[in-house]
């Protein structure tokens, strides 16, 4: 290649990982009251589909759903402003994902994805 040409698997390497960086995506995790309306709010303006991860009684009679989706850092402002004038007392936490594959529910322990899964007690887990 000449001088000022580029090659165009290399830009889409580059963009890609810059797209499925970590410090892009996050996980926003919402504890609400409102689980339904809120999910359908986020489903119509953004097209998310929204996980109930669970749903408890908080001990007054009201039903608090713990609802989870991954969302990009640039939408996070706009998310928590549409929860909290939904809910106002809605719990929301915005951590960082630490890549993109399917765990099948489990979490590692560590982000080094050449060790293996293990328990807490240092057994090895079997699907």
């Amino acid at each position: 290649m000449g001088e000022g040409e580029f090659n165009l698997k290399d830009v889409r390497d580059v963009f890609w990982r810059l797209v499925n960086n970590s410090s892009w995506t996050r996980s926003m995790t919402i504890q609400t009251s409102r689980a339904q309306e809120i999910g359908e709010i986020i489903q119509r303006k953004f097209g998310r589909q929204v996980e109930i991860l669970a749903c408890r009684d908080n001990g007054y009679g009201k039903s608090i759903s713990t609802l989870r989706l991954v969302i990009f850092r640039l939408e996070e402002v706009e998310l928590t402003d549409l929860v909290t004038e939904t809910d106002a007392d809605a719990i929301i936490d915005v951590v960082p994902t630490y890549g993109t594959e399917e765990r099948r529910g489990r979490w590692k322990r560590h982000t080094n994805d050449e060790l293996a899964d293990v328990s807490k007690y240092g057994n090895d887990l079997s699907d």
